[in-house]
């Protein structure tokens, strides 16, 4: 690292993708590198190591001895955690997160939105709640109810108490329970199928992606997540430091990264599991397939890493992201040489393809033709 800026990973949460985002932004500049050490022990690291580096992303909880030296040193910094004021911070959007669980409830038939009660001091529980109760009033035929009863004597307690309140609210309709927590959930989940409650057919379930331990898919009725995106924080996080770093930024800055979408399961009714990743990625390659875009660009934009996005792709569509790519690549150029007079370096041009000569093999490796002989065959008169 000698020579470079250092910018240092600091978390007390697991989180890869930030790490992975980070690493992504800092590849390939030969005066950067990221320190990723104390990215999920934050509490082990000590004043030496701060002082050795330039910058620092951190995601910090619980380690207050950390969040002090932080301050003490005052390193330039990116805040993660939307709990910690900091004059810098890229934060993931949870009105929109709430507004994505609604409309996913409203289609699996609620008539009912229903939350747990919100800590005033955690100001996730509030964004979720606000932007929840929001985007119900888009909804006529639904309403929206939170828990009031006063504080439980005990979590355990505070969970029957929860899955209580949801069995009154069938008496109403369907219920949609939303909770950012997935672990509760699950818990409130076994409450209700213990009173005979039956999901989704009575409650759907919806909560956030944001478990390490995966509780979602471990529940007796696996529960749908909205899926987060951690690596697009990472990457901007690292790209906010090199700014600060290189003297780019005045006064104070703040951003909102919305949600990947909904990984759909059995607790809202989801039938088959439809990946958010991969229609992420689809959707990339719809909009981008005309350019030179290569696969690791793509990649980048989705928010995982390469090989667990290529495993998920693969599982989904049965071919690997390069063959999709190239395949929506041809379909663009067959259209144009059908429907226009385009000359071929045009065509490949227009299609994502970096040179006439590639594009030329390229389209008759996966057709049979040449371009000028699919066009005489094909041309619209």
């Amino acid at each position: 690292m000698q020579g470079k800026r250092i910018i240092g990973v600091l978390m007390d949460w697991y989180r890869p993708d930030v790490i992975s985002g980070a690493l992504a932004f800092c590849s390939g500049r030969d005066d950067l590198a990221l320190d990723v050490r104390w990215a999920m022990r934050a509490d082990w690291v000590n004043r030496e190591v701060l002082e050795n580096w330039h910058g620092v992303i951190s995601h910090i909880y619980d380690a207050k001895a950390v969040k002090e030296m932080l301050e003490e040193i005052d390193l330039p910094r990116v805040e993660l955690n939307v709990a910690t004021e900091h004059k810098h911070r890229i934060l993931t959007d949870y009105a929109a997160c709430a507004e994505m669980m609604v409309e996913e409830l409203a289609e699996a038939g609620c008539n009912v939105v229903f939350m747990g009660k919100v800590n005033p001091a955690n100001i996730m529980h509030h964004h979720l709640f606000e932007g929840a109760m929001k985007a119900v009033e888009k909804y006529p035929d639904m309403r929206f109810e939170y828990f009031s009863k006063e504080e439980s004597s005990s979590m355990g307690q505070h969970f029957l108490d929860l899955a209580c309140r949801i069995k009154e609210l069938c008496d109403d309709g369907k219920v949609g329970f939303i909770s950012p927590h997935t672990g509760v959930v699950h818990t409130v989940e076994e409450y209700l199928l213990g009173f005979g409650i039956r999901i989704p057919e009575q409650v759907a379930l919806i909560s956030l992606a944001k478990d390490a331990q995966k509780p979602e898919e471990l529940a007796p009725v696996p529960v749908s997540t909205i899926e987060l995106d951690h690596w697009t924080k990472g990457y901007q996080g690292a790209k906010l430091i090199n700014h600060i770093l290189r003297g780019r930024v005045n006064g104070n800055s703040e951003e909102s990264i919305p949600p990947i979408g909904v990984q759909r399961r059995a607790s809202t009714g989801a039938t088959a599991e439809k990946d958010p990743y991969v229609d992420r990625l689809l959707e990339l390659i719809q909009q981008s397939a005309h350019t030179p875009v290569s696969v690791g660009d793509l990649v980048k934009r989705c928010g995982l890493s390469r090989r667990p996005l290529e495993q998920r792709f693969m599982k989904e569509t049965g071919m690997s992201i390069l063959e999709v790519l190239n395949d929506t690549r041809i379909k663009i150029a067959q259209k144009m040489l059908r429907e226009t007079g385009s000359t071929l370096e045009e065509v490949a041009e227009a299609s994502g393809f970096t040179s006439a000569p590639y594009f030329s093999r390229a389209f008759k490796r996966e057709t049979g033709m040449t371009p000028g002989s699919y066009r005489s065959k094909h041309k619209v008169r």
